[in-house]
């Protein structure tokens, strides 16, 4: 019976749900962004206005370094926020501004996840070249971190970009 207590709990812990807003506002400094990103990973395509809404309550005036990981974190979920809803201009800086911060401060699992996100990004816009190249940069990082978790979802980006590129070229004949 303990143990079935103790797996329980186990099990709670592990399946806990991201910070609620209420929560992400009262907390302070770096653990309010930390929590911010959580929070945007989960929200940031399902409900990217309300995610946005909830960056702009947090204090603007909030002391944080601008190029600590976090930081970068947050300007990765702000840009794929962006793209859903529809400012694409946006969208592209904040990536650019992710994928440039974490290639310049070796931040090599962020530099895939931001590579990963322009790539789908310009995919939707048909520039698959663009698409092709940081979908390849991103396969060699996670490559090089052997993370074989990532490695088949980088695979199919490649695969999607060469089928998308396919069907537009096949549209035009």
């Amino acid at each position: 019976m303990p143990i079935l207590l103790l797996l329980f709990f186990i099990s709670a812990f592990a399946l806990a749900a991201p910070a609620s807003k209420e929560e992400i506002l009262s907390a302070e400094g770096e653990q309010q962004i930390i929590l911010l990103n959580e929070y945007l990973k989960q929200h940031a395509q399902t409900d990217a206005r309300g995610a946005l809404a909830l960056i702009e309550q947090i204090d603007p005036s909030a002391e944080r370094d601008p190029h600590s990981k976090t930081s970068v974190e947050l300007d990765l979920w702000k840009g794929v926020a962006f793209k859903y809803v529809g400012r694409k201009q946006d969208a592209l800086e904040f990536m650019n501004r992710a994928v440039s911060q974490s290639r310049l401060r070796s931040y090599l699992e962020l530099q895939g996840e931001a590579l990963k996100q322009r790539a789908y990004f310009y995919m939707e816009q048909s520039k698959f070249k663009l698409a092709l190249e940081d979908a390849m940069a991103a396969y060699a990082l996670v490559e090089s971190r052997k993370d074989m978790n990532e490695l088949p979802v980088i695979s199919v980006l490649i695969g999607d970009i060469h089928n998308d590129q396919a069907l537009y070229s096949i549209s035009y004949k």
